[in-house]
């Protein structure tokens, strides 16, 4: 049987930071940008197609985005919140693409082993939505099987990611990982 192309990871960093008053994926975090903690534990992971969804700034976010070495996304239409980004990421999957992760790039510090977990799971077939946890609390990102493509598509966008997603607990699995930092 043929491996699985490694999934494809889709960081959210579209949105305009307004909380926290600088640009998130930008902002230094230990001497380097936030964006580049999230792509380094995707490289170390063994992912390569890494997207990233630009809007607010989207200039500023691209570029480093493409000096990083992932591709950038422009979500025209940021603005309308976060589903609008997850929809763009989506939207831009490769025919060979088979799963993908949602990553918001605010939470940079998820552990390399976290996504090998889910990787590995959702190669076993063990399930088309999978979540890392920990202590009994979803962290991100999920990890998606592509049959659920369309339907993200699709979806009103009612509750957002969440709302598509609870629709399908009988294809969802939760997998206890030791990684703080997908919940911060």
């Amino acid at each position: 049987m043929p491996q699985l192309p490694p999934p494809t990871a889709l960081i959210l960093a579209a949105g305009l930071s307004s909380r926290m008053g600088e640009l998130k994926p930008v902002m230094d975090f230990g001497g380097k940008p936030v964006l580049a903690w999230l792509l380094e534990s995707c490289r170390a992971a063994g992912l390569t197609d890494i997207r990233v969804v630009v809007g607010h700034r989207a200039d500023e976010v691209a570029g480093l985005t493409r000096r990083l070495g992932a591709v950038p996304l422009e979500n025209p239409l940021y603005e309308g919140g976060m589903y609008t980004s997850v929809r763009a990421g989506v939207a831009s999957l490769p025919d060979e693409a088979r799963s993908f992760f949602l990553w918001p790039a605010d939470i940079p510090l998820v552990r390399p082993l976290t996504l090998d977990v889910l990787i590995r799971a959702w190669r076993e077939g063990r399930g088309g939505i999978l979540y890392p946890a920990l202590l009994g609390e979803n962290g991100h990102p999920p990890l998606i099987d592509i049959r659920h493509q369309q339907g993200i598509l699709a979806w009103s966008g009612r509750d957002g990611l969440r709302g598509y997603l609870e629709q399908y607990p009988e294809d969802s699995l939760v997998l206890e990982v030791p990684d703080q930092g997908m919940l911060r």
